[in-house]
């Protein structure tokens, strides 16, 4: 493991880069300085360059929300999301399909697109569906996951983490609904990072480059660091990001070798 100060001190060994978003490029409300620096840089040596999110919508949301941000379209390939995966996952669950019908759990407004996106039917009950799509925590939570249970019905998770942090404040994610329904005794099928077909998913669309060339940058330990790791990419771990406020980089080598995660390269933030 190698700390850094920037980009600047490692771009030569990588020819892909594959960056998260939240806590990384932005923080959802505006981009952290030194990010929109850094990306041009990198274009100028002709590195490619890719987004991974843990979102559940799809990437083209976040092009746009990047293009309101002053990130020029011509600096990166794509974005690729949790929510562009969800079909994926239910292909690869043993026990549903792709047009197994739902009961939505989740923010109705902001995330009408990703239900609207699926194969299955949303349903208005949850004695009618085959499983449940999270998206997002609800006032009403404990109740649905009590019944759901009750019903043995799995969750569909669209986003892994359990929080992230909007400007200064702590949101909580799917993750966090998910967690609480496998204390239950539920079933939840994850969709994001850190699962290995996520990885392999972008790395189909980068066209298979090298993967010793090839770095995944985030902030958060289990799900960019150790989903990069699962797969054998090279990883650099934010350090102000989401476990900034948690670790202080005295303790930062000691944890990695605890969670037996160990990222290639520790940088502060994305500065060239």
């Amino acid at each position: 493991m190698v700390y850094c100060r920037g980009f600047r001190e490692i771009h030569t060994l990588y020819d892909t880069y594959i960056f998260d978003i939240w806590g990384v490029v932005h923080n959802g409300v505006q981009l952290y300085p030194g990010v929109l620096e850094c990306l041009e840089q990198l274009y100028r040596v002709e590195k490619k360059i890719a987004f991974l999110s843990n979102s559940p919508r799809a990437g083209v949301h976040h092009e746009r929300f990047f293009a309101a941000l002053g990130i020029p379209r011509t600096l990166y390939a794509f974005v690729y999301t949790s929510g562009d995966a969800l079909n994926t996952a239910l292909e690869k669950a043993p026990s549903l399909s792709l047009t197994d019908d739902f009961f939505f759990l989740g923010d109705d407004t902001l995330h009408q697109s990703v239900w609207q996106g699926m194969k299955g039917h949303r349903v208005p009950v949850l004695e009618e569906a085959q499983y449940l799509l999270c998206t997002a925590p609800t006032p009403n939570d404990h109740k649905i996951l009590k019944d759901a249970i009750a019903l043995n019905l799995p969750m569909l998770c669209s986003n892994p983490d359990r929080f992230v942090i909007k400007g200064t404040k702590k949101i909580l994610c799917a993750g966090s609904v998910a967690e609480a329904y496998e204390k239950m005794g539920g079933t939840v099928i994850y969709c994001g990072k850190p699962e290995r077909f996520m990885f392999e998913a972008i790395l189909d669309r980068l066209e298979n480059p090298e993967i010793s060339r090839t770095l995944m940058v985030g902030d958060g330990l289990f799900t960019d660091i150790k989903g990069a790791q699962s797969v054998g990419l090279p990883s650099a771990f934010i350090q102000g990001g989401l476990h900034a406020e948690d670790k202080e980089a005295k303790d930062l080598e000691s944890w990695f070798e605890d969670q037996r995660i160990m990222p290639t390269h520790v940088l502060p933030s994305v500065v060239w």
